[in-house]
């Protein structure tokens, strides 16, 4: 493998992770901050988050990840103009339509499946 390719692979390579509030937290990849006896919280990725839970992609090649669910929400910062949530055969589908942007802020991504 050329010395170009592999870097070249690690800067298009990203992580994904889904699952319920509860699952995320117990996996130790977000926790709730601020707020008061949880109001007004906001859910973020922990500093030291558990890498082990996440999917690799190529963000070259990945522009749908399936949410797994009826509804769901995106817990890391990434440019709303450049994706979709579209419901496909009962689920939300993200549809990337800026990987460049989408992925700017930050290499991972961490999708909460709200519960009905």
């Amino acid at each position: 493998v050329a010395e170009g390719t592999a870097k070249e692979d690690e800067l298009n390579t990203a992580f994904y992770v889904t699952g319920q509030y509860k699952e995320l937290r117990d996996k130790n990849v977000i926790a709730k901050e601020g707020g008061v006896i949880g109001l007004g919280s906001t859910k973020t990725l922990k500093a030291n988050f558990n890498k082990d839970v996440f999917t690799k992609v190529d963000i070259r090649q990945t522009n749908r990840i399936n949410t797994y669910a009826k509804e769901a929400k995106l817990l890391t910062t990434h440019p709303k103009a450049s994706y979709d949530l579209v419901m496909e055969s009962g689920s939300q589908v993200i549809v990337i339509k800026d990987a460049k942007s989408f992925w700017s802020a930050s290499k991972y991504l961490v999708i909460e499946q709200k519960k009905k």
